[in-house]
């Protein structure tokens, strides 16, 4: 009996080897679909981290960049006592467009007139950009007028930089966004590939468990039974 009972013990072995090595190439199929969708989105998080960190950077460039400082220099200068204190405000307020690269020494030449409205802080007045004239104001110091117009030019070349940082900023946050998407569907792809293990691993145990088993009986064990029920 103890020997028939360790061939049935062999032959159940031998069947669920044979079975598992059924299961086994689409085993190894579902395993490396995870792996991949669990490397895809590590790969995805890392450059989320990265591009975050540089939206971090270029928003502390755009902190640096401090327009109320010019504006305060502004003010310093010229005094809002100073009866040409509006005419030189609308200078250094005005919009102007500027050749790339071209400054003359006086910071005042390759300027043309820009129909773009500006900031708040900028604006003076009613009077439109096309009407404000680059001449000293009659009357006013030169060399007032002339660090105007080299202050204007601060205010231009920041304007310049903090609408490049804007643009990479704008790159940045769409690139953001991307990855964003892409991982959701990353995560979604390994969400299911974990699925698909756990209904694999319930299928193979289902299988396994219908394998049939002989057990061994002693003679003693077994009983006969009446219709009527009785031994």
């Amino acid at each position: 009996a103890d020997l028939k009972s360790i061939d049935a013990r062999l032959l159940l072995y031998r069947r669920e080897y044979e079975l598992l090595r059924e299961f086994e190439k689409q085993d190894h199929k579902l395993v490396a679909q995870r792996s991949a969708a669990r490397a895809s989105k590590a790969e995805v998080l890392q450059h989320i981290a990265a591009c975050q960190e540089r939206l971090l950077a270029k928003r502390a460039e755009i902190d640096r960049q401090n327009p109320a400082a010019v504006m305060a220099e502004f003010r310093r200068i010229v005094g809002e006592s100073n009866r040409f204190y509006e005419p030189l405000l609308a200078i250094f307020q005005k919009k102007v467009k500027r050749s790339r690269g071209a400054h003359d020494d006086d910071g005042a030449s390759d300027l043309d007139t820009d129909s773009d409205a500006s900031d708040d802080e900028f604006l003076s007045g009613d009077e439109s950009d096309e009407e404000v004239e680059d001449a000293c104001p009659p009357h006013c110091d030169p060399s007032l007028y002339e660090k105007v117009l080299s202050l204007r030019e601060v205010r231009l070349d920041q304007e310049e930089v903090l609408n490049a940082i804007q643009k990479e900023v704008q790159e940045l946050k769409k690139e953001n966004d991307a990855l964003v998407k892409r991982e959701k569907a990353v995560g979604a792809a390994l969400h299911e590939a974990e699925r698909a293990i756990h209904r694999f691993q319930t299928e193979k145990q289902r299988a396994l468990n219908e394998l049939r088993i002989a057990v061994p009986l002693w003679m003693h064990q077994v009983e006969t039974v009446t219709a009527d029920g009785a031994l």
